[in-house]
């Protein structure tokens, strides 16, 4: 969403390379947060399954939301509370992945499952940018627009709703298994 991300500032906001640095910083530094101070303790808490589930959900949500700020429309200020609430979300969800993939694997097969883990969020930032730029963001008059970037955001929500789904019933599966 990278790609999408700095096309959807420059044509909602009229930002520059530098205006998207400084935003890409901001979410930096909430992902350094997250991950970094709050992710052991919230683990602690809640458990992985739980990150994962409501890490996905923030991500639906931010990126269903994101496109729909503008100027007009919530302003710099709903813009940042999005893309935090994006980053968080990411934050909680994939190292709650990685956390997850490692600790169901048996000490025989840690470094296989971590080497999967690994392709399996390779393929998506390979596949990701072809499916939205080339397919989503692209049309006819090769411009950006209102649907081009409603059609890319949304069609990445709808994508980590499935992911959501899939997390919320291996985290349901995860806890009948430990009360039974």
């Amino acid at each position: 969403m990278t790609y999408a991300f700095v096309l959807y500032t420059a044509f909602r906001f009229g930002f520059t390379a530098e205006q998207n640095g400084y935003l890409f910083a901001f979410i930096g530094i909430i992902a350094i947060i997250a991950q970094g101070v709050l992710f052991n303790r919230l683990v602690q808490k809640f458990g992985e399954s739980t990150l994962v589930v409501a890490g996905c959900l923030m991500m639906v949500a931010s990126l269903f939301l994101v496109p729909i700020v503008g100027p007009g429309y919530g302003g710099v200020t709903v813009l940042l509370l999005g893309t935090a609430l994006l980053a968080f979300g990411n934050s909680l969800a994939s190292p709650g992945l990685t956390s997850l993939a490692s600790k169901t694997a048996s000490e025989k097969i840690k470094a296989e499952r971590s080497g999967s883990c690994s392709r399996s969020i390779s393929g998506p930032r390979v596949i990701g940018p072809v499916l939205g730029h080339g397919l989503l963001l692209n049309n006819s008059l090769n411009l950006v627009h209102d649907s081009t970037l409603y059609r890319t955001f949304w069609t990445a929500s709808g994508i980590m709703f499935v992911a959501f789904l899939v997390a919320l019933y291996f985290a349901r599966t995860a806890n009948e298994k430990m009360i039974a």
